[in-house]
């Protein structure tokens, strides 16, 4: 499947060979991040082509397993469509894989690839890397060609302190690692006396509450936020103390359905499949997993299809060698748990349904015409 996916990447540049190779940069941003232990924050994996059309970036990011872990990793938002190697995580070496593609080609100038979703374990410093060793990024120029390749790290601080304190809970949002489609955020903490506390929300992670305090009842209730990452900002003072160290809770708020785009039956001439090729996205969650529903119908004399089961595909989906004449229904899901149906019918499907009713029309105009003829003959025959 995955030499399938290349062949087709690069076939699908069209291309004349022999352009002259520049370069490209995979980035991992920010350059630098200092989260607390317990704290999950976001880490981009950046492309910058600097002028140059590619269509196909393998890569391998290597992070410190005793400071950090990667909790997920997030392509929705990926300029990126194809994966013939969805990205995987090895806890036990440190290492996210993944080789993506997309058809045409794109020019990017620090566009997302990827988004890991980074937990702080253990307090120190070290390095996030891309291995430019085992990483590649192929030219859109039809042959593949691999254009040299620089990577940028990002440098990790995890801090000593913990997290927990002051403890903030969501009855809305309980879980700060999960995308939500709820836009209404309702927020709590333990409320003390002779306690003055300071917050406030905003999409910037490094947003802090200022020195004054807030009225509050030790609730807060935001209406209608609109899609994105939120940041909840809290600390507090006891009377005649200086001010706790800053508490963050993130909400992650996706409302908005995915997007299934661009679909097409096409045929790999060198593996002799069928192939179902489609773009679909989703800001900012992203796709979480695609369903499909294949049905045939049962003759080409009937082409009508029945109902089938769902079932979990990737891009591009097989139908097989032999010419497909059916219908593809499909089916988005987002990290939010927002989902979009689509369908895709063959050209070849459509042809024999238009026949289908062709061949019927004729038939129901030839029975007319033979009624007409036998009441014509009968009334002349009364006269």
């Amino acid at each position: 499947m995955r030499r399938i996916v290349f062949i087709l990447l690069i076939v699908a540049a069209g291309i004349t060979a022999g352009r002259s190779v520049g370069a490209a940069v995979v980035s991992l941003s920010p350059p630098a991040l200092t989260i607390a232990r317990g704290e999950t924050v976001s880490v981009q994996v950046v492309v910058d082509t600097e002028g140059e059309s590619v269509n196909v970036i393998q890569g391998v990011v290597t992070y410190p397993t005793e400071l950090v872990d990667i909790v997920e990793v997030r392509r929705g938002s990926s300029i990126l469509t194809l994966w013939p190697e969805p990205p995987t995580i090895d806890r036990a070496r440190g290492i996210v894989r993944f080789v993506g593609g997309v058809p045409n080609g794109r020019i990017a100038h620090d566009a997302e690839v990827l988004t890991l979703l980074v937990a702080g374990q253990h307090s120190g410093s070290g390095l996030m890397s891309v291995d430019t060793t085992q990483s590649a990024v192929l030219l859109n120029d039809g042959a593949g060609t691999p254009t040299p390749l620089t990577g940028r790290p990002v440098t990790l601080t995890v801090s000593s302190r913990s997290y927990a304190a002051p403890t903030i809970m969501s009855s809305t949002h309980p879980d700060q690692t999960r995308w939500s489609p709820l836009r209404d955020f309702r927020v709590r903490w333990t409320l003390y006396p002779r306690t003055d506390y300071s917050f406030q929300l905003s999409p910037e992670r490094a947003a802090e509450p200022d020195e004054r305090p807030d009225d509050t009842t030790g609730e807060m209730f935001y209406p209608a936020l609109t899609d994105g990452i939120w940041y909840f900002t809290l600390k507090e003072r006891l009377a005649g103390d200086s001010w706790s160290e800053v508490a963050r809770y993130r909400v992650m708020i996706d409302a908005t359905r995915p997007r299934l785009t661009h679909g097409e039956i096409v045929h790999d001439a060198p593996s002799g499949e069928w192939l179902l090729v489609f773009g679909a996205d989703d800001v900012p969650s992203g796709i979480e997993h695609l369903e499909m529903k294949l049905v045939r119908p049962s003759s080409r004399w009937y082409p009508f299809v029945r109902d089938a089961a769902w079932q979990v595909v990737e891009n591009p989906v097989r139908l097989g060698r032999q010419p497909f004449r059916g219908a593809v229904a499909l089916r988005a899901y987002d990290y939010a748990g927002n989902v979009v149906t689509t369908s895709f019918v063959s050209a070849g499907l459509r042809h024999d349904q238009a026949r289908f009713f062709l061949l019927l029309g004729c038939g129901i105009l030839v029975l007319m015409f033979g009624i007409l003829a036998l009441r014509v003959r009968r009334r002349s025959r009364i006269l």
